[in-house]
């Protein structure tokens, strides 16, 4: 039996996802506070999700998301050469996720994490993620180029996932922090210095300081996902959307990259959210059940030409 609540989170956070990339295309200071808190809890809050459903299943990764993800990653770039000339088709580029993208490629590495989490028991999941946490504040530290491979967003969002595991592997999850979300607001908000570059989490830190504004942004996050746990479990537009979030993932973007390229101007921050919330229902309609299926044919298909053309 499906669970409403989860579908929910689900549906609310990719409408967010959605809406904050079409913020990217529209101006003004109201845009610019709400892409900011979107962007302080969003994925924090869709790896946690991702981790509390996770499951160590090495055939699904090879025959289903390492596909998936060359495949996009092909099209995207197809896409980008022949309307926009910014990406090229190379095998580097395939090393470097495309804008949304890089999600699909983390998650793939978090999957090669559950055999580890799966052996690790009782208190020592707390000590887990407090060491995943420390990770995630120290590797930024490094200066280097955190892009590629998705590593730094990799590390940034480890310990949501950590957390998301042990809770959907565990009868307690983490304690009530809602109380934590209006503080996180306030901050956002007001405090200049957490700039666009901390949320997303895929760089290193210009000052050492940043280290604590990152060590709050994690704490905030757990607050909103502790919120978020609470939505009801009825039916409605977010529990369709939230059962089929995939095609909205994958294609949503060539539709915002395509608004971009033909200059059409969001007028507003209401318009972009009415925009989204079209755009994530029209794509919700689209099923992807039988695409593990789908993908796993075509390989099977490409594997015996390839042999056959081998033995002639």
């Amino acid at each position: 039996m499906r669970d409403l609540r989860i579908d929910n989170i689900k549906g609310l956070l990719i409408i967010l996802t959605v809406f904050g990339h079409m913020l990217e295309l529209t101006s003004g200071a109201t845009a610019s506070q709400l892409y900011r808190i979107i962007y302080s809890f969003h994925m924090p809050a869709f790896v946690f999700i991702s981790g509390y459903f996770a499951r160590w299943n090495p055939k699904k990764l090879l025959s289903f998301y390492l596909p998936l993800y060359l495949i996009s990653q092909f099209a995207y770039l197809l896409f980008d050469q022949s309307f926009i000339g910014e990406k090229h088709l190379s095998a580097e580029n395939f090393f470097t996720p495309y804008w949304h993208l890089w999600y699909l490629f983390a998650l793939m590495m978090y999957q090669l994490l559950i055999p580890i989490l799966s052996k690790i028991n009782g208190k020592k999941r707390i000590i887990a993620v407090i060491i995943s946490i420390a990770i995630s504040l120290m590797l930024p530290l490094i200066k280097a180029n955190l892009y590629p491979i998705s590593i730094g967003r990799f590390f940034a969002f480890l310990p949501f996932f950590a957390a998301g595991y042990f809770c959907g592997h565990g009868k307690k999850c983490f304690s009530n922090m809602t109380l934590i979300v209006p503080i996180s607001l306030v901050f956002i908000m007001i405090n200049k210095n957490v700039s666009l570059k901390t949320l997303y989490g895929s760089f290193s830190y210009s000052e050492p300081s940043e280290m604590l504004i990152r060590a709050a942004l994690i704490l905030f996050s757990f607050g909103w996902i502790s919120l978020l746990l609470h939505m009801p479990s009825t039916e409605g537009l977010f529990s369709f959307i939230g059962k089929n979030t995939l095609p909205i993932y994958l294609i949503h973007g060539a539709i915002l990259r395509s608004i971009k390229i033909f200059g059409i101007k969001i007028e507003n921050s209401l318009t972009a959210l009415l925009l989204s919330a079209v755009i994530c229902t029209a794509l919700a309609n689209i099923h992807f059940q039988n695409l593990p299926k789908a993908v796993d044919t075509i390989l099977k298909k490409v594997y015996n030409i390839v042999n056959c053309e081998r033995s002639i």
